[in-house]
């Protein structure tokens, strides 16, 4: 599933699909424990019929720009072919990342590139608003805009 989220724009993510496809195995499993850890949730969606993933997100207790910890949105992808459909899988892990986030917080928090208004504005949707915090993202490929949804 990652690969295919590099493969469709790596701008959006942390590494470059060259990146990703160069990692060791011990790096591949220690992000697949991650969804397993008491301050972190992994969560796929599943098509019925063949077990093809469909989309994935999680979250963790990370750290905001103004060094406050919070639960954090991430490692979130929908295939293309899914996106704006009527089946409700974003709404449905969203729901799923956010009531594991109210047993961490009060809110959960994500960081988006700035130049993914799709998903920026599918997070203003959801009731995620910007907080006016930039950081530069990941390899120095524009800045992540950071939002919040408080509970």
């Amino acid at each position: 599933m990652r690969l295919s989220q590099l493969t469709e724009n790596s701008l959006w993510f942390s590494e470059t699909l060259d990146e990703a496809l160069a990692y060791p195995d011990d790096q591949w499993k220690m992000r697949a424990r991650r969804g397993s850890q008491p301050q972190g949730v992994r969560l796929v969606a599943l098509e019925p019929a063949t077990g093809r993933w469909l989309a994935i997100m999680g979250g963790y207790v990370g750290t905001l720009v103004n060094g406050e910890a919070t639960p954090l949105l991430v490692s979130v992808y929908v295939r293309h072919e899914i996106r704006g459909s009527e089946i409700g899988t974003t709404d449905a892990l969203l729901r799923a990342v956010e009531e594991w986030a109210a047993t961490q917080g009060d809110q959960i928090a994500l960081t988006v590139h700035e130049d993914n208004a799709r998903a920026i504005g599918a997070y203003a949707k959801r009731g995620f608003v910007d907080l006016g915090g930039r950081r530069p993202h990941a390899g120095n490929r524009g800045n992540a805009i950071e939002m919040i949804k408080s509970f």
